[in-house]
């Protein structure tokens, strides 16, 4: 599995990313397959330690996590739980560039793919 590392300042200390967008500071620790060829559970770190469900990728989200990865060309659905990430995508989307587009947008500046 491939492993994203951002350099971390800690949960309650925000930077900001491109475009003025708050980077969020989590790390992608693994990624995982699913049954769901169109899904990747990401293990991240720090740990959510919540549960937010968005089906409806239109209407956004209220919780960050889910915003920032909501936001990636490409994801359908998103499921935030305690300790992983689910996502899931369209079969139009190739992973190898949505898993980048994740990286930088729950990461700090320069923490994937560059």
């Amino acid at each position: 599995m491939q492993c994203f590392e951002a350099v971390s300042n800690g949960i309650d200390q925000r930077m900001r990313g491109r475009a003025g967008r708050e980077a969020l500071g989590y790390t992608i620790r693994d990624i995982e397959n699913t049954p769901n060829p169109l899904a990747r559970k990401l293990i991240v770190d720090p740990s959510p330690g919540r549960i937010v469900s968005v089906f409806d990728a239109s209407k956004g989200s209220d919780d960050p996590l889910a915003a920032a990865i909501l936001s990636c060309d490409g994801v359908t659905n998103v499921l935030v739980h305690t300790d992983f990430v689910s996502v899931c995508f369209t079969k139009e989307t190739r992973w190898a560039t949505l898993k980048g587009q994740i990286g930088r947008a729950i990461g700090e500046i320069g923490a994937v793919g560059e």
